[in-house]
């Protein structure tokens, strides 16, 4: 056989050294350091456990990596597992690290190029390169197996989707490292040199390997002397797992690329030194038995034998490396540390001094900026620099503050960076919170600004303000503390600060007239506050009687509440009712007991009082002619009544803000006077109706935001009288009418006034009937003597005027076109020109009734005594008959009609549109009568005053709507007068049946 080579036997023997290294420390737990855990507690354990001490959801990990960089964690564990390295704690928490650094590097780039889907990695985004501390490695990958975690019963399927307790056999023969991923997990599976089987995971784990209960486990390494046991304690961590569950398995080989240009360091010497001097001797099943010192005087007298062959500068570098490594780190440590100090200062020197190195310089630092792993790596330097520097801590705080000053990009992107990060690092904006509530009460110059800053954006940015207004309710409801701190600053700065006293005051006066809820718990609050401080009761009265005697504004409106709340309490407490009554009783006798003496002509105690005249008396006298001197000239804009100076008031539109459209539609502006060019140089128009005017009542109610019951847009506008109806006398109006109101007018004795004797009584009429009847004349000039009775055997008639039929005939068309209730009239048009004289039908009408009763008799008789009464009966209450109609009258006929003879009177709110029938001509359309439904109720004494004091006087002039409105509005005023005497004498007897003398108690 030939001779072989002592190179190929020193290769052989390093090689058997490498492996016995292996086998030998792997076996040897008890130099493992406290994170090692063996569960038989000897030597040569079946599983052995070493903890890191964190896990990869530590909080010192950033949450863009936190938790998900479990898949690069176990790739960087099989790297430096291919190199041999024996893990104890701080090896593992560097692989976190390292593997945290790789995840973050290989996300960022995915996201740049766009291919990022989801924060575990696959199988598929497994990098291909890898860099440990020493060397750098291609990643070999192997094909992607997957399969079930348990057999399911199935030959076809397991044919391809093994078990995973079958494909973990893989280990025992051509695979020793490999990736496991049971999503969204990821685990590094081994086999080590001496044949232990093991895995690692990054997760949160308990020493044995299962998840921790609170989370708060580390990452662990655990290794088994069987496979079988290292499957079943996976197959327990995944029991939890559904049948479904599925894992993919790939296995990894690591090859070196390239060299950082060191070799084994000082301490990895020194390890390996341990290493090889721990080993035990070998066993008798050994193949090759080979001693420690030979291994190593081959490998020397080999370093020799090369270094020889080189020149002399080589020998010279290899001589020294041979004296470092001979060295120990304590003789070694100061040489680096000078030699270090020299190039950095040389470099310094040469980068200020030299163009082209400070070019060459900033050339490389930019190429391996571009590199993302170079990058990262420095990233971590800086960082775990600064954290353990203190005096480059100082440096880089003060540079970065210098540069955020002065460099306007940079201080745009780090504000960027920090409100990004805020944003989405919970952690970190905790502890901005904590530094800025901290430094706010330290620093006083940043406390001020701040306040600056805070007054200064709540001054400008609207969503702020809203955001801050928030905060500060919420806070000011739940934080007890705050709400005293606060009312104690608000009373401090009320009584220091004359404009924030004044803007407050008119906040709150605001705020009462726009916030129900908060007017009424002010009120709540006054009153409270009135019954149990006499003090402010006291302030209050004084205050009130003040504003009473000088605000005239306020003068009316608390007179007007005060009346609106007795005006209440009247209708709902009898016994206040009763008193208020007898209180004004007496009041007004008080008053006027000055001014009454008892006549001179009658002596007697019983004797009628005659008031003395005083000059106050003279005084009121006066004031109140000069007022209604000139007549109610003045138009209120919201009602349309004619009003006296004292009753109105100019309108300021300005003033009516609370309700908008109620005030638009109120305020017509109809009778204001513009002068434009019609107008001459003095303008004939009064000065009254040049500007809008408006009476008290109806500004207090626009003021509140309500509509008047008395505004013409509450359904009171009228329509303008066609002129076939304006030129219409009193009886014509009779004729058109579909109910007839009836009223006898007398002249009272003394004073001549007119009255009404009777009721007012409304009887349904006949007009197509009566109209037909009547003859047409041949033409317009031509007029007929009409008398209207209430019955045609009555001698005494209603109204006797002459009547123009033409007018009638064209007054009904036109009512039949516009009037609601006139739609279905028939008008003959063929004329009728037979008739009897008065007398001659009276005889008929005699004839015609002879068998009438003597009851019947008696009864017509009482009615036409009551009829006949001589120089009583007038034609109208303003005006004399109009003899000029006498003599137009066609013929010498005279014309008796009873339109409503046999007809029973009907009640006035009985029958819808009673007053438009009744008075056609003021209601030419039918609409806007005292029944029609309106927006805001009206009662019949305000409707009728509306109507009466309009500035358009067609109801003023008609004097049966005078009495016709008189009646309407006395008759529910006696109902209720009727209704309250009831009450009244029913608590009368009460109280007399309780006690005599307990009413005259209440008076006194």
């Amino acid at each position: 056989m030939p001779r072989k080579g002592r190179r190929s036997q020193a290769q052989k023997l390093r090689w058997t050294k490498v492996d016995l290294t292996g086998q030998m420390v792997i076996s040897k737990t008890d130099q493992f350091s406290t994170g090692q855990h063996g569960e038989d507690g000897d030597n040569t354990s079946r599983i052995l456990s070493v903890q890191a001490s964190h896990c990869q959801s530590d909080a010192r990990y950033d949450v863009f990596s936190r938790n998900h960089q479990c898949t690069c964690v176990a790739l960087t564990f099989l790297a430096y597992h291919s190199e041999g390295t024996l893990f104890k704690q701080p090896d593992l928490d560097r692989v976190l690290e390292e593997g945290d650094a790789l995840y973050v590097g290989i996300k960022m780039q995915l996201i740049a190029e766009g291919r990022f889907q989801r924060n575990h990695l696959s199988m598929g985004e497994v990098p291909v390169s890898i860099t440990t501390s020493n060397h750098t490695y291609s990643v070999q990958k192997s094909e992607v197996l997957m399969g079930y975690l348990r057999a399911r019963g199935n030959p076809e399927m397991e044919r391809w989707w093994i078990p995973l307790d079958e494909r973990l056999q893989c280990l025992s023969t051509d695979v020793s490292h490999a990736l496991l991923i049971v999503s969204p997990e990821c685990f590094a599976v081994f086999r080590d040199g001496s044949g232990r089987y093991g895995y690692f995971d990054s997760h949160s784990r308990t020493a044995e390997g299962f998840p921790h209960p609170t989370g708060d486990g580390t990452a662990v390494m655990l290794t088994f002397t069987d496979l079988n046991d290292m499957t079943c304690r996976l197959q327990q961590l995944f029991q939890n797992r559904g049948a479904e569950t599925c894992y993919e398995f790939m296995p990894v080989s690591f090859e070196m690329e390239q060299q950082l240009g060191r070799t084994m360091s000082s301490s990895a010497c020194e390890s390996l030194s341990q290493v090889t001097s721990s080993l035990p001797k070998p066993q008798m099943n050994v193949g090759v038995k080979i001693s420690e010192n030979l291994v190593f005087a081959e490998d020397k007298n080999q370093d020799v034998i090369n270094v020889i062959k080189t020149n002399k500068q080589r020998r010279r570098k290899a001589m020294r490396k041979m004296t470092k490594q001979c060295a120990g780190p304590e003789d070694t440590a100061p040489y680096f540390e000078i030699r270090k100090q020299k190039r950095r200062e040389y470099e310094k020197e040469k980068y200020a001094t030299s163009w082209h190195f400070r070019m060459k310089k900033k050339e490389v630092t930019k190429k391996c900026n571009q590199d993302i792993f170079v990058r990262n790596k420095k990233k971590e330097y800086f960082v775990r620099r600064y954290h353990t520097d203190a005096v480059f801590q100082n440096k880089m705080k003060e540079y970065m503050g210098r540069k955020y000053h002065t460099n306007a990009l940079f201080q745009r992107k780090m504000k960027d960076y920090m409100v990004r990060r805020y944003k989405t690092d919970d952690f970190f904006k905790k502890k901005m919170k904590d530094y800025m509530v901290r430094r706010y009460h330290t620093d006083a110059i940043f406390q001020r600004k701040m306040k600056d800053y805070v007054v200064r954006r709540y001054k400008t940015d609207d969503p702020f303000q809203k955001k801050m207004k928030d905060y500060m309710v919420r806070r000011y409801k739940t934080d007890d503390l705050f709400q005293k701190k606060m009312k104690n600053y608000m009373v401090r700065r009320y009584k220091m600060d004359e404009l924030f006293q004044k803007k407050m005051k008119n906040y709150m006066v605001r705020r009462y007239r726009t916030d129900d809820l908060f007017q009424k718990k002010m009120k709540n609050y006054v009153v409270r506050r009135y019954k149990t401080d006499d003090l402010f009761q006291k302030k209050m009265k004084d205050y009130m009687a003040r504003r009473y005697a000088s605000d005239s504004e306020f003068r009316s409106h608390h007179i007007l509440l005060c009346t609106l709340r007795k005006k209440q309490k009247s209708l709902t407490d009898a016994g206040f009712r009763i008193l208020y009554k007898l209180r004004n009783a007496l009041r007004i006798k008080r008053k006027y007991k000055p001014y009454m003496r008892p006549s001179q002509d009658t002596p007697s105690s019983d004797a009628t009082n005659q008031p003395v005249p005083n000059n106050l008396m003279q005084k009121a006298i006066s004031a109140f002619r000069c007022q209604v001197q000139h007549g109610p000239t003045y138009i209120c804009t919201v009602c349309h009544r004619t009003l006296f100076p004292n009753q109105v008031k100019m309108c300021n539109r300005t003033r009516y803000v609370k309700n908008v459209h109620i005030t638009a539609s109120c305020l017509t502006g109809k009778y204001v006077h513009a002068c434009d060019s019609a107008c001459t140089v003095s303008c004939a128009v009064p000065e009254e109706r040049r500007q809008e005017w408006i009476c008290h009542t109806c500004d207090s109610h626009l003021k509140r935001g309500s509509m008047p019951s008395i505004a013409v847009a509450n359904k009171l506008e009228l329509p303008s009288i066609p002129a076939e109806l304006l030129q219409l006398n009193v009886l014509e109006r009779q004729l058109i009418a579909r109910i007839v109101p009836f009223a006898k007018i007398v002249a009272l004795p003394k004073g001549q006034q007119r009255a009404v004797h009777g009721s007012v009584v409304c009887v349904p009429s006949e007009v197509e009937q009566t109209v037909n009847c009547l003859p047409r004349p041949s033409s317009e000039s031509q007029l007929l003597q009409v008398k209207l009775k209430r019955h045609i055997k009555f001698k005494g008639y209603q109204h006797f005027h002459t009547v123009n039929m033409h007018n009638v005939l064209a007054a009904l068309t036109k009512l039949k076109a516009m009037h609601s209730e006139y739609k279905d009239i028939l008008i003959s048009d063929a004329a009728t020109f037979e008739f009897l004289p008065d007398d001659d039908l009276d005889d008929t009408e005699e004839k015609q009734e002879v068998g009438v009763s003597e009851q019947d008799d008696q009864n017509v008789s009482t009615e036409e005594k009551d009829e006949l009464r001589p120089g009583l009966t007038l034609d109208t209450c303003m005006q004399p008959l109009d003899i000029g109609q006498d003599l137009l009258s066609f013929g010498e006929g005279i014309f008796s009609i009873a339109p409503a003879q046999g007809k029973k009177p009907v009640g006035f709110f009985k029958i819808p549109k009673l007053e438009a029938m009744a008075f056609p001509v003021q209601f030419c359309t039918g609409q806007n009568t005292i029944d029609e439904p309106r927006e805001v109720a009206l009662s019949p004494s305000m409707y009728f005053n509306a109507r009466l004091f309009c500035v358009d006087s067609r109801f003023a002039k008609d004097q049966s709507y005078l009495f016709f409105a008189q009646f309407v509005t006395e008759t529910p005023r006696l109902e209720t007068a009727c209704l309250s005497s009831c009450e009244k004498a029913n608590l009368l007897r009460e109280m007399d049946e309780e006690s005599p003398t307990s009413f005259f108690r209440m008076i006194l």
